[in-house]
């Protein structure tokens, strides 16, 4: 019984053609694959690594949502005790990274409300992302 191969590039020369068979190729590159798939390492959740951070106080998350709610670390605070609560972690870790989740419709005086009390924390490392 023989394997059929498909011809991806054939050139006629005085009645001979060349043929390229693809399924060695396709061997390797399946066998690749599955080499890169089982060597992965298991516990690369990113998730996980982001909540170890979080809870060790390596990481600071604020969420400004579309109802204008504001959230430290998925606690639910006053526009005006952002700056009490963040001189608070600050002073725990004064490297600490902010991370400002803002949601799209978001009104941008409330955002630069908002990041001015941040700034006024002490904060050194913001960083923003639309939600």
């Amino acid at each position: 019984m023989s394997i059929k191969t498909k011809t991806i590039w054939s050139k006629k020369t005085k009645g001979s053609s060349i043929n390229i068979n693809l399924t060695p190729i396709i061997d390797v590159a399946l066998t690749l694959v599955i080499i890169l798939i089982i060597s992965m390492p298991k516990s690369s959740n990113f998730y996980s690594i982001h909540r170890n951070l979080r809870t060790k106080n390596l990481i600071c998350n604020i969420l400004i949502n579309k109802d204008q709610e504001i959230y430290i670390d998925n606690e639910k605070i006053d526009i005006n005790k952002i700056n009490i609560s963040l001189k608070e972690k600050i002073k725990k870790n004064n490297n600490i990274p902010i991370n400002i989740h803002v949601a799209k419709n978001i009104n941008y005086d409330i955002f630069f409300k908002i990041y001015n009390k941040i700034l006024a924390a002490g904060a050194k490392r913001i960083a923003f992302t639309k939600v």
